[in-house]
């Protein structure tokens, strides 16, 4: 088992600022999209990289976890983390419980992360981690609490909590932790995982949430181009020529635009179609979600 400096490959002495660099760079390595053939070894080195992170940018962990290390390097981590979970299953308050939640997280227990949590929430209806954790432990639980309802095939729940730090994240700088990781995993849900497994109307939906994210021109246009093809497939062909005419106004090389252009008889020259593209434009726009919402269903 590697030791948390070689998992992030970093130096003993390395400061908090080469920490983050190294976690983010890595964190991109693992990311699910990458990995599509492992995804699971993916979610495992994901949480280490936290786990790791959450260690050695704390100063009291840190050096609690140097001494174990300095000890012995091969039990360090079991024994750190032991320390740890006793600590937390001493605490009966609220606070406490979800930090166990954590603590499971972090170490690779998310069948009895989940069962825990599910318990404090049947006992606080209107729970919100942000008040009984402190910053760090609830963006970390919400972000693996997110990646344990993926693995579980359970989106909705998966979806709602990757909006939740999404929304938090909009507020600080563009480099803030796990900004980049939560923007990339709802961008990949909303326009790939959860429409391949929806009718084209609740795809619409998706692909329209997927607008509010910072995007670049060529996911702008391809989420475009998906709703073209969705509102194609819905009959409502003045919004797929509206959808078509954005997408290749953003990228007019698009690939895989050929059968739609043929399906719909598209000629974004002609003056029918200016007509047809200034309405659809306006109802596209008046169907967007509200910042910070969707329309789809989570819990």
């Amino acid at each position: 088992m590697q030791d948390y400096y070689e998992l992030l490959n970093i130096s003993r002495t390395a400061c908090s600022k080469e920490i983050k660099r190294s976690f983010r760079n890595m964190a991109k390595q693992y990311h699910p999209d990458r990995n599509s053939r492992r995804v699971k070894w993916a979610a495992k080195k994901t949480r280490l990289l936290i786990e790791a992170y959450r260690v050695l940018t704390d100063t009291r962990k840190r050096l609690e976890y140097d001494m174990m290390l300095q000890r012995d390097p091969e039990e360090a981590r079991k024994r750190f983390w032991s320390k740890w979970e006793k600590a937390r299953r001493e605490d009966s308050s609220v606070g406490g419980k979800l930090k166990l939640v954590l603590h499971y997280l972090l170490t690779d227990r998310g069948a009895d992360a989940v069962d825990l949590y599910e318990q404090v929430r049947s006992r606080n209806r209107r729970l919100d981690l942000s008040k009984h954790l402190d910053e760090r432990d609830y963006m970390d639980c919400l972000f693996l609490l997110a990646e344990e309802f993926e693995r579980m095939d359970n989106m909705p729940a998966a979806l709602a909590r990757y909006q939740e730090m999404y929304e938090t994240l909009r507020k600080k700088p563009p480099g803030a932790y796990l900004h980049a990781e939560v923007r990339n995993r709802l961008y990949v849900m909303l326009t790939r995982g959860l429409p391949r497994a929806a009718g084209k109307k609740e795809s619409v939906q998706y692909y329209i949430s997927a607008l509010e994210l910072k995007l670049s021109k060529s996911e702008r246009a391809f989420i475009y181009k998906k709703l073209a093809e969705s509102y194609l497939a819905l009959g409502q062909r003045d919004k797929a020529v509206a959808s078509l005419s954005k997408a290749l106004h953003l990228k007019p090389g698009l690939k895989g635009v050929k059968k739609i252009k043929e399906s719909l008889d598209f000629d974004p020259d002609s003056p029918q179609a200016a007509l047809k593209m200034n309405a659809a434009n306006a109802d596209l726009n008046n169907n967007r979600p509200t910042r910070g919402t969707t329309n789809v269903s989570t819990k």
